[in-house]
């Protein structure tokens, strides 16, 4: 049990590991939480709180997701629905061509 910041070690954290696997969440969820860990021990060493480095934490191995591309012809499909000249019309097309 942790009660203060030096009680936080690497074993502790081995279980905590331990813990967020036996979850349901998704590995990336998982690097999240650990990400706040060790942005939360460089906040203590920055502020000369004996504590774990930051850097002894590593972080999970996660893989990259793949990003689906949006095919051509469903782009111009896209840019050409806004097609009236009404101020909302004209904002939905100024909108898409920014963001295309």
């Amino acid at each position: 049990e942790v009660k203060e910041p030096k009680d936080i070690t690497l074993e502790v954290v081995k279980k905590f590991r331990v813990e967020l696997s036996r979850g349901e969440m998704k590995k990336s969820t998982q690097s999240y939480y650990i990400i706040a860990l060790r942005n939360f021990l460089k906040y203590l060493s920055k502020n000369d709180i004996k504590t774990l480095t930051a850097d002894k934490v590593e972080l999970p191995k996660t893989t990259q997701r793949e990003i689906e591309t949006i095919r051509y012809s469903d782009l111009e499909r896209m840019l050409a629905a806004p097609n009236g000249n009404d101020i909302r019309s004209l904002r939905d097309k100024a909108l898409l061509e920014l963001l295309f």
